[in-house]
């Protein structure tokens, strides 16, 4: 976890939830993929600004960041949507879009989408997100 000011919200808490590993650029060695979330603290799930997910692959023994993958579906004036890997591929990661919607509670995003994110190096690009509910 991480304190920082932000010009937009003032003080932010950056931190991270869960991580995953797989074999993104087809090396046979795995990369991880980091569920961070940058907040306002304070302490509800309605003080969450943002949700991403940020890609790590080891390169000559060091860490690099292949990228942070954002919401491709966020409904104007709703909470952010969450995000989570759903499949690995080689060259693209499948991520789960979980958006709210107006009717929704702070506890539980109704919207679900879809969007792959393929690598060209190591640079993603995500693929137009297709809603599923």
């Amino acid at each position: 976890m991480a304190r920082a000011s932000s010009e937009t919200w003032g003080p932010v808490t950056v931190a991270w939830f869960d991580v995953s590993y797989g074999d993104l650029v087809g090396d046979d060695a795995d990369e991880a993929v980091l569920s961070a979330y940058c907040d306002n603290g304070g302490g509800t799930g309605s003080s969450t600004l943002e949700y991403g997910l940020v890609t790590y692959a080891v390169r000559g023994g060091r860490l690099i960041g292949l990228g942070t993958l954002t919401a491709q579906v966020q409904e104007a004036n709703q909470l952010p949507t969450t995000l989570s890997v759903q499949e690995w591929g080689e060259q693209r990661l499948v991520v789960n879009e979980h958006y709210y919607r107006a009717s929704d509670s702070t506890c539980c995003p109704s919207g679900v989408a879809e969007t792959t994110w393929t690598w060209n190096g190591d640079i993603p690009s995500p693929s137009a997100p297709h809603v599923l509910e």
